[in-house]
């Protein structure tokens, strides 16, 4: 571990300029990547009928997004030690957990390109905020709320609202979504935190890539253990769980 912090004997400069460089790269390789189109067989999960409602478990379960956005803008509530720029990153992740619920439970209850704009949009507006959250913390805080959580917002939403919708292309979604947990493992490598710690980014990322996973395996978990239950199902609950560390980093002083 103390070999791979060799990193932040370097100049804040230079770091800056590495960080930046790496997310060019992201981007232009996204630009210049094949379009990806979306999977069809991405909108037929395993059936979760339950109560005589149509895929009820896979709808249902988005609650448990409710209910982590709810409990961290309570906690929010309760935090004194942080700045105002990154209660606004804070605010803006809980926020959009409670988007997600409502977002993906409309999606799941009619699994469409067009309802799934809804889920991932908001989706979108999670991503972003815990990447300024993270450089709030690290490298600016003013500069990460004001300027790059916009940005990355508004990346994300203009992903879903004119190239997922008008050219059926994910690629800058995908961009936001999965190498913006990149760039957070980065920043916490190239940067010191004053409360983001490597060990609640770990098992962040521990969550989000088993949830990832039963996303995967919907219908062989379902073969295994039965309807209503199904990875796709079971992917919610975990996803939900992975911003469980972020309450715990914003309760953290700096000096604790």
């Amino acid at each position: 571990m103390t070999g791979l912090l060799r990193i932040r004997s370097v100049s804040f400069e230079v770091r800056i300029c590495l960080l930046a460089g790496v997310v060019a790269a992201f981007v232009l390789i996204a630009l210049l990547s094949a379009a990806v189109p979306l999977d069809p067989a991405y909108l037929k999960f395993a059936p979760t009928h339950l109560f005589g409602i149509k895929h009820f478990a896979v709808t249902a379960t988005n609650a448990a997004f409710l209910a982590v956005g709810l409990y961290g803008l309570r906690e929010l509530a309760r935090v004194a030690h942080l700045g105002p720029y990154e209660v606004l990153a804070y605010r803006v992740f809980f926020f959009g957990l409670i988007l997600v619920a409502f977002g993906s439970g409309y999606f799941h209850l009619d699994p469409t390109p067009a309802t799934l704009l809804w889920d991932r949009a908001a989706m979108t507006v999670v991503f972003s905020a815990l990447v300024a959250a993270y450089l709030a913390d690290r490298v600016a805080e003013r500069a990460a709320v004001v300027f790059v959580m916009p940005v990355l917002i508004a990346l994300g939403l203009a992903s879903q609202f004119y190239f997922a919708a008008i050219h059926d292309d994910l690629r800058l979604y995908r961009l936001v979504q999965f190498r913006g947990i990149a760039v957070v493992v980065l920043i916490v490598w190239l940067f010191d935190g004053r409360r983001t710690t490597f060990r609640d980014t770990f098992w962040m990322a521990l969550w989000f890539g088993l949830a990832t996973a039963t996303e995967h395996l919907d219908w062989r978990i379902q073969d295994i253990a039965g309807e209503p239950i199904s990875g796709h199902a079971i992917k919610h609950v975990l996803a939900s769980i992975a911003a469980i560390p972020l309450i715990a980093t914003m309760r953290r002083s700096p000096e604790g």
